[in-house]
């Protein structure tokens, strides 16, 4: 009994850690979405399989002049932002695309990619479904904001605008915790939820994967706006002094919101929406 308690501890603890990373949304297919959806404005989907594998994504009007693409956290789904999907100002005015990244969803399901330059590879592939007159700006949430800045910085003529929501960025400020090393004993790692055992998996070499994208973000030339939820227990608010230090070149727009935390688009979607019309006046501004 002792041993497997010792066992189930680990195994428990992962699981309430790792867990606490995002609410509970189930990361579905679209057609298990579509009754979230009114029936006239249910988006698209499109499966991608080719030499990367398999990509995921959710889209809405990708004939607009503006486009937003959103990136997830870790773990996440595509509809992490179902609520801009489903918006009807938005529907009116933005092209949308959801991505699942790597590993999640239909997008490489449970293959682990801890390279943010591969994760930018992959979710750069949305861009073959746009032109090259569209206006695009990345919206990345936690784990999201470095792939965000990676596809940025590896397809600069791609991206016209960055909006980080509680960006995991500074790799001083990475903590690895001890109950994520157990989790990766074959015994263990083979009964945590797939879901789970990636997001361990991507978390764990995170710092280093920052510590090589830390020389290149100074290369990043495109305005950049940041969201932070001060109470963030999570990605601490330090992240934003990192971003506004290395985002040298960019036009950068900072904005902290003391009672705010980690979930900014699950509890505070709003803010993102009001950060996307920044980024309308900025473009309308620079074309001017």
């Amino acid at each position: 009994m002792k041993q497997r308690l010792l066992f189930l501890l680990p195994l428990l603890g992962l699981s309430l850690l790792l867990v606490s990373c995002l609410p509970t949304f189930e990361a579905g297919t679209l057609s298990k979405m579509e009754a979230y959806f009114s029936p006239q404005l249910v988006p698209k989907d499109t499966l991608l399989v080719n030499e990367l594998g398999s990509f995921y994504y959710v889209h809405h009007n990708l004939e607009a002049e503006n486009v937003a693409i959103f990136i997830h956290g870790s773990p996440g789904s595509w509809d992490n932002f179902k609520w801009f999907l489903k918006n009807p100002e938005l529907q009116s005015s933005w092209g949308m695309i959801s991505v699942d990244r790597p590993g999640y969803g239909g997008t490489n399901p449970g293959v682990t990619e801890p390279s943010l330059e591969r994760q930018a590879k992959v979710v750069a592939q949305a861009f073959d479904a746009l032109n090259e007159n569209q206006n695009v700006v990345l919206i990345g949430h936690s784990l999201g904001g470095p792939v965000a800045a990676q596809v940025a910085i590896d397809f600069p003529n791609l991206v016209d605008g960055l909006i980080f929501v509680a960006a995991s960025m500074d790799p001083e400020l990475e903590k690895t915790k001890w109950i994520q090393y157990p989790a990766t004993w074959p015994i263990i790692r083979s009964a945590i939820p797939e879901a789970l055992r990636v997001c361990n998996e991507e978390i764990l070499p995170l710092k280093a994967q920052l510590e090589q994208q830390k020389q290149k973000l100074a290369t990043i030339t495109q305005p950049s706006i940041i969201l932070q939820g001060e109470q963030d227990e999570l990605v601490p608010p330090g992240n934003t002094d990192y971003l506004m230090k290395h985002l040298t070149r960019a036009e950068t727009s900072l904005h902290l919101y003391p009672e705010s935390n980690h979930f900014i688009p699950f509890t505070q979607p709003g803010l993102i929406k009001k950060a996307m019309d920044e980024m309308l006046l900025i473009w309308d501004l620079n074309a001017d």
